[in-house]
């Protein structure tokens, strides 16, 4: 307080530039400048922006709020986010939810890997969504459509999901269903008929060790399997009869 006593200067420009950036504040709040003309989205999106933000001041507008507002109108949206483009525009980015997978609820629902459930239903599996079994059943949380879901067997089914889509040990073999109905017993069809029966997630790399070994063997005999058994060090094979 001494030195300020002193040194009336820095205070008094602190007062000034405080009583500016007021000043400030209130002409950008009234000045025309700053109205808003022009909102920016992509082209195919899903939302619409309510025309009553035309004409206000941008800074008027709660970015959040407004954001809310636009998700409310399409929850299976990932994120919507809104940020201003002065002097006088809005600018809409809508970021969508990719489906890696598909569960059965009713219909069957495409999923993302955050667990959302998209509320769209088809009687039959959608063609090139792995349909993910054993997620749900009796002392198991339910998938509710629209919602996103964190339960411990979806999210098993996703990590083997990734863990296969890695592997080398399926060649061109294609992924139709997984089942994790028992952790301890994962199973997967490949290829609408080839079933192929694991230990739990712990094993699975070993397990896909062995599984390459046998496609190997399958193909160089041109062999007719119906399932592939990997829990054994020595995988049996069981032929299409």
């Amino acid at each position: 307080m001494e030195w300020l006593a002193g040194h009336p200067q820095p205070a008094a420009l602190a007062v000034v530039l405080i009583g500016c950036w007021v000043a400030g504040q209130a002409w950008a709040r009234q000045a025309e400048l700053f109205r808003i003309v022009t909102v920016q989205a992509p082209a195919d999106s899903p939302v619409r922006v309510p025309n009553t933000v035309i004409g206000r001041n941008i800074w008027d507008v709660d970015l959040s709020a407004l954001a809310g507002q636009l998700k409310a109108q399409q929850p299976s949206l990932k994120y919507i986010r809104v940020t201003r483009r002065l002097p006088n525009t809005l600018r809409v980015d809508v970021v969508q939810r990719l489906p890696v997978a598909q569960v059965k609820t009713g219909g069957w629902h495409a999923v993302d890997r955050a667990g959302f459930v998209f509320p769209d239903s088809a009687a039959a599996p959608i063609d090139g969504l792995v349909m993910l079994e054993g997620v749900t059943g009796p002392g198991r949380p339910a998938l509710k459509e629209g919602r996103e879901h964190d339960h411990e067997r979806l999210q098993l089914a996703f990590r083997v999901t990734e863990q296969l889509s890695r592997s080398s040990a399926l060649g061109r073999h294609r992924v139709m269903s997984i089942d994790v109905g028992d952790p301890n017993q994962l199973l997967f069809v490949m290829d609408d008929e080839i079933e192929v029966r694991c230990g739990s997630e712990a094993e699975l790399a070993e397990h896909l060790d062995r599984l390459k070994a046998a496609l190997e063997r399958i193909a160089a005999n041109r062999l007719a399997v119906r399932y592939i058994d990997v829990r054994f060090p020595e995988p049996v094979i069981g032929p299409r009869t």
